[in-house]
């Protein structure tokens, strides 16, 4: 098969690969549609301990069955299905106990043999924890792709005491900001604000969210969102931005007894960030971090954008053939775009 070959830190190629056995409890898909991560772009451009080359990138996948070991049951060729990621827990931990397998130390995933190819195979293990969902008849193959991101998401926003009427902040119009943006909409959040500072991104926001976007390279962000909650600040703050500034600003305009959750991480190299933590300890404001996901978040991810509480299409802005991946993660590299999708099949 064909397939995009991290060779090395820095280096795509495609190339041909022996294409993927299907093993006892394994499952074989065609890969239909892979979204390209943000963590994708990581490993790309720095490297990674757990992404060491030559290995395929991509974990934002929908696929048809191809093949399906005989002791399989629940999944046959030609049945669609979008892959959850989360791979599997020991299932014995602390941390699997807690229902939070994703933070497992024995976690596991696809090996370096991720969706941008022609084939991919899901392992067993991940196949028996149910890492792999059908796709309604009615959803398209590239909304389907954006379950495993808006599954990171639903796990932040489960900490979050999002209520009807209550103003939001979302630092970075990205396809995650806008996701999360989405979220706080179908939780009834008023108003919301969206920062960034590409006014490109800012007018990629559907009209239909009714947000407020800014740009906070121009805009008083603070005042601005202090006007409009009577000088009170935002209940929630979501920092979906990787800026050590967004990470500071957060706090200046949530409210007291407010929430910030800082959902992006920061560039490699910039690991600590200077903050209040007087304004955190005198204005009771709850600050937390979250990232990846587990199998119930991308069921509940898929549920959504089934149901059209997601406009998950409207996130993927530009799609590539297989053969175009190196342009596609040079494009999504330079911020083109919201969420760029590989499409082999065309």
């Amino acid at each position: 098969m064909r397939a995009a070959v991290l060779t090395e830190v820095g280096r795509l190629e495609l190339l041909d690969v022996p294409d993927p056995v299907c093993g006892p409890g394994d499952v074989v898909l065609r890969v239909e549609v892979c979204t390209i991560c943000g963590t994708d772009l990581k490993f790309f451009r720095y490297g990674h301990r757990k992404a060491v080359p030559p290995l395929i990138l991509g974990h934002e996948v929908t696929g048809t069955v191809v093949e399906a070991s005989p002791d399989v049951v629940g999944y046959a060729p030609g049945d669609r299905v979008v892959m959850s990621p989360s791979g599997t827990g020991c299932g014995t931990c602390y941390y699997c106990g807690i229902g939070k397998d994703e933070l497992c130390p024995k976690y596991s995933g696809l090996s370096g043999k991720g969706g941008f190819a022609e084939f991919i195979r899901v392992p067993a293990n991940m196949v028996e924890r149910g890492n792999l969902h059908h796709v309604p008849a009615h959803l398209s193959s590239v909304a389907a792709a954006v379950t495993e991101p808006l599954a990171c998401l639903i796990s932040s926003h489960d900490h979050l005491d999002l209520r009807p009427g209550e103003a939001v902040v979302v630092l970075g119009a990205g396809p995650i900001g806008i996701l999360h943006a989405m979220l706080c909409h179908a939780a009834g959040s008023h108003p919301i604000f969206v920062t960034d500072i590409d006014d490109t991104r800012l007018a990629a926001i559907p009209a239909s969210l009714g947000v407020t976007p800014l740009n906070a390279a121009r805009d008083d962000v603070v005042a601005t969102v202090r006007e409009a909650t009577d000088g009170l600040g935002a209940a929630v703050v979501i920092v979906a931005a990787p800026a050590p500034s967004a990470q500071q600003e957060a706090l200046h305009l949530v409210r007291k007894t407010g929430t910030v959750c800082y959902f992006a991480g920061l560039p490699v190299g910039t690991k600590e960030v200077a903050i209040d933590t007087n304004k955190i300890h005198y204005d009771q404001i709850h600050v937390f971090g979250t990232s990846n996901c587990n199998v119930d978040h991308s069921r509940r991810a898929l549920q959504l954008i089934a149901d059209g509480a997601i406009d998950a299409e409207s996130i993927v802005s530009h799609t590539f053939p297989l053969e175009r991946t190196v342009e596609a993660f040079a494009f999504a590299g330079d911020r083109g775009g919201l969420k760029v999708a590989v499409v082999p099949g065309g």
